[in-house]
């Protein structure tokens, strides 16, 4: 997205990633603003950012935690802002990710505060190899107002 002239924050809980994140930046001649935090308190402004891509994260969250990450999004996220989430589905591994379905994403992000797109199989590539994943993007809408 930098390489695309986007203004771009990469966040991520691991100082040694971030080195690893800032040193492929430098690579490929592209400014990136970098932030250790954490995805349950991200270290970003209310309403900032226009759109968050999740790769791979969100099947690593604990249900207990999920309420939280998504409210942090709809934090940070301007309205009509978008997050785009890629990970694991329930038939990829289920004993090492906490997969994306449907019903998780109905019962974590509310259609009161995000309209959801459809979830999409998609591959998800790392160093082990292919995973069968899933992908969907979702749209704050913020609260609705009551019409009297």
């Amino acid at each position: 997205m930098a390489q695309c002239g986007f203004k771009v924050i990469g966040v991520d809980i691991s100082a040694a990633a971030l080195r690893i994140a800032e040193k492929r930046a430098e690579e490929a001649h592209v400014k990136v603003e970098w932030r250790r935090g954490n995805v349950l308190k991200l270290p970003i402004d209310d309403e900032s950012i226009d759109f968050v891509t999740d790769r791979g994260l969100f099947h690593l969250i604990e249900d207990a935690d999920r309420p939280r990450y998504a409210s942090e999004l709809f934090r940070v996220l301007k309205n009509r802002g978008c997050v785009l989430i890629r990970g694991a589905s329930a038939e990829s591994a289920p004993d090492r990710f906490n997969p994306i379905t449907e019903e998780a994403l109905k019962r974590f992000f509310s259609a009161f505060k995000f309209k959801r797109g459809p979830v999409l199989p998609v591959p998800l590539f790392s160093v082990e190899g292919a995973l069968d994943a899933r992908i969907v993007m979702l749209k704050k809408t913020g609260p609705k107002k009551l019409r009297i």
